[in-house]
């Protein structure tokens, strides 16, 4: 953590023992949400007693009563720690059967439908392999149920996959990200191509 500037009040001192990091979140569209908002509730004012979480909230646009995304601001000695702590997301007990598991659900199905459309609007009819970008491409069992809803290969996408790595880049955190990067990776191939 940088040096407490001298300006600041010697009795904040043990309020600056930590760096803060604000992650954004998408909401998850669920009717299952609804159900468990209090489970989420209880959850955040536990992380918070735990001096894990300083603040969190939904982020509405101008005019608009349904949030475009979340946020919450994390207490960590590190930008590493404030990762693995969003990463591994200290999730309450039922989170994968009663969240993550409709939330697969209905990405599986959306996929599907889009297979579909494609299906009907284009001459083709085959799909040789299904290649998950963004976000939430990495999801524990994602690709395997969209894959066994589809019947088609399904895979996450690695887009730096094969190139060599500047020293300064943290390799591994990249690696991690990676779906995220697809479409920025792109853009930046186009100028050696």
């Amino acid at each position: 953590m940088a040096d407490v500037p001298s300006n600041v009040d010697p009795a904040t001192k043990s309020f600056l023992g930590k760096e803060m990091y604000l992650v954004v979140t998408r909401p998850v569209r669920s009717p299952e949400i609804a159900k468990r908002l209090g489970d989420h509730l209880a959850h955040q004012i536990e992380l918070e007693k735990r001096g894990i979480m300083f603040a969190a909230g939904p982020l509405y646009p101008r005019g608009s009563e349904t949030p475009e995304a979340g946020m919450f601001v994390l207490r960590a000695s590190s930008f590493e720690e404030a990762e693995a702590r969003k990463k591994a997301g200290d999730l309450p007990e039922n989170y994968r059967a009663d969240l993550l598991g409709p939330y697969l659900e209905n990405a599986a199905l959306e996929v599907t439908r889009a297979i579909q459309f494609f299906y009907t609007s284009t001459p083709y009819t085959r799909i040789d392999q299904i290649l998950l970008a963004g976000g939430s491409a990495q999801l524990p069992g994602l690709s395997d149920i969209i894959a066994g809803r589809t019947r088609i290969a399904t895979s996450v996408v690695a887009p730096f996959q094969g190139m060599q790595m500047g020293a300064g880049v943290r390799e591994q955190q990249l690696r991690n990200d990676a779906p995220g990067y697809l479409v920025a990776c792109g853009l930046a191939l186009r100028r050696f191509g």
